[in-house]
């Protein structure tokens, strides 16, 4: 079984989370609390999609930031 190698966000994409540039869900219309970075890019949720997804973005191996607004 192979795994799948995770690409982590360096610290330029973290800081464009952090100051909002995408203070939108990706799901919905709400203000985005939480950028996930997977193998395929950043997304964004708001808190209720968040905790909807958690467990699947957990065992695909994202790395989350709270946005500060």
């Amino acid at each position: 079984m192979e795994l799948e190698q995770v690409m982590y966000p360096d610290q330029e994409e973290l800081q464009l989370l952090t100051v909002g540039v995408r203070e939108q869900c990706d799901l919905c219309p709400a203000r985005a609390q939480f950028g996930v970075f997977l193998n395929n890019g950043p997304l964004t949720f708001c808190a209720h999609h968040y905790n909807e997804n958690e467990q699947a973005l957990t065992k695909a191996g994202a790395v989350v930031k709270m946005i500060l607004h």
